[in-house]
């Protein structure tokens, strides 16, 4: 992987983190100045402080990996922790989002608080999920579940990094506006991203760390 290291992959990290920062930003800013009504425009500022979370903890793990050197099963390990820890994190603003985003005050409260509660306990289980198998692929309790997700992690890589492709082509993106060129550089990045975890994951590194 003679260009996949660890300084373009902390690099391709470190631009997500910044692009999610501005897009976290972006959202609350758009939602207190055009969101019709309170509900929403509280909606938009909670969306706008998960993208922040995520870009924050993103961009911190992205310096880390260009400072190296760091072995592919730490990188690997440390990227799906933390992006599991992200997703808790995002959970009470996710789910206050979801509350507000559904919302009405002349309709009744029940399905507001259903859908906040159905998304603060998607997020936290994913996000638990996610760092169990990141703690898998460094080592930690190695066994025949070891084996079962190093199998499901190629192919959930895999099919990631071909989807940031498809994306791209499959509605077009509008490159005259700031969103588009955002959305353009962020896919790119996170499938060089994915694609150095595919790769990572075939290497002596992950298979040892993981028992395979």
């Amino acid at each position: 992987m003679s260009f996949l290291t660890n300084k373009s992959v902390g690099l391709m990290l470190i631009i997500i983190g910044l692009i999610n920062i501005i897009a976290g930003l972006a959202r609350a800013v758009n939602g207190v100045l055009e969101a019709e009504g309170t509900y929403l425009t509280i909606a938009a500022i909670c969306f706008g402080i998960a993208n922040l979370i995520s870009g924050v903890l993103i961009l911190g793990y992205g310096f880390k990996v260009r400072g190296g050197p760091n072995d592919e099963s730490d990188i690997v390990s440390g990227l799906i922790i933390i992006i599991g820890t992200a997703t808790i994190l995002n959970a009470i603003f996710l789910a206050a989002g979801s509350f507000f985003t559904n919302y009405d005050a002349d309709a009744a409260i029940g399905s507001a608080i259903w859908a906040a509660i159905v998304t603060l306990i998607v997020q936290i289980v994913l996000g638990l999920i996610l760092i169990w198998a990141g703690r898998k692929v460094g080592g930690k309790n190695k066994n025949v579940l070891s084996k079962l997700l190093w199998i499901i992690l190629i192919v959930v890589f895999l099919i990631l990094a071909i989807w940031q492709f498809v994306t791209l082509f499959k509605d077009g993106i509008d490159l005259g506006n700031l969103d588009g060129i955002l959305a353009l550089i962020g896919a790119i990045c996170w499938a060089v991203v994915y694609i150095y975890c595919f790769i990572a994951m075939l290497s002596a590194d992950v298979k040892e760390s993981m028992g395979v």
